[in-house]
């Protein structure tokens, strides 16, 4: 007769924290990953397309405090830092209408990922991390940010909005 495992269950594998960080690594220096865009609607076009959009997600995510009320209260001197940043991975074009909508893109993928912590790590609505915190699984969290956002989150004033 077999005896019962004694050791823990096994979790069960989930994504990862989408950082980018092989992908942007491989880049040699001063090259920059080449994408298309469509002229009429801003979608990238090509190879790299999704890791475009995805690491627009990554850099609002980890250069933008969780504590910013609004996307569009952010400083101009951090979006031109934002958008430094992004034009030295990738090609994109120079006008002013292509920016807008990139980061009206970032902005909302900023407002989703708030959402994600507030349901997953404060209101335990599909917990699936285990007992790692934000800011363990999201090096670019600092402690004390988290415990600023976890605050807001539960007063009553943001509950009802």
């Amino acid at each position: 007769m077999d005896k019962p495992s004694s050791s823990s269950p096994k979790k069960k594998k989930t994504r990862g924290v989408t950082a980018l960080l092989r992908f942007i690594a491989k880049l040699p220096d001063g090259e920059k990953y080449q994408i298309d865009f469509d002229p009429d609607t801003f979608q990238p076009i090509g190879q790299y397309a999704a890791k475009f959009k995805s690491y627009l997600s990554f850099i609002a995510r980890s250069k933008v405090s969780i504590n910013e009320k609004q996307w569009k209260k952010i400083s101009d001197k951090l979006k031109d830092v934002i958008w430094d940043d992004i034009t030295c991975k990738f090609t994109c074009p120079t006008d002013k209408e292509f920016r807008k909508h990139w980061f009206v893109y970032m902005g909302e993928r900023l407002k989703q990922f708030k959402t994600l912590l507030s349901n997953v790590y404060i209101f335990g609505k599909g917990d699936k991390h285990g007992n790692t915190t934000p800011f363990e699984k999201y090096k670019f969290i600092k402690e004390e940010d988290w415990d600023l956002f976890v605050q807001t989150r539960q007063k009553e004033d943001f509950q009802v909005s």
